[in-house]
């Protein structure tokens, strides 16, 4: 995805380098304990991840259409099948 398609409120436009070292920060423990996870935990996490997509599929392609304005057709094959093909994998 290039800068032109991208869009941010104002308010994620004004984040300093100091928030975002602090969100990160924040994020480390969670990173580094699912580095340690097993295979069977992150199966499982997949398998979340897969099903929460199939479950809001339309909540998906409406947020598309209206971020990138393009075909519902379109948005599944490039932004749903493509990741649900990923996970199958």
């Amino acid at each position: 995805m290039n800068a032109e398609t991208l869009h941010f409120s104002e308010s994620e436009k004004n984040v300093s380098n100091d928030e975002l070292l602090r969100v990160f920060k924040i994020q480390q423990p969670t990173a580094l304990r699912l580095r340690n996870s097993t295979v069977g935990q992150r199966i499982a996490k997949l398998k979340k991840l897969r099903k929460s997509i199939e479950n809001n599929k339309a909540h998906i392609i409406a947020a598309g259409a209206a971020d990138f304005n393009k075909p519902a057709m379109e948005l599944e094959i490039t932004e749903i099948l493509s990741v649900l093909m990923e996970l199958e994998h």
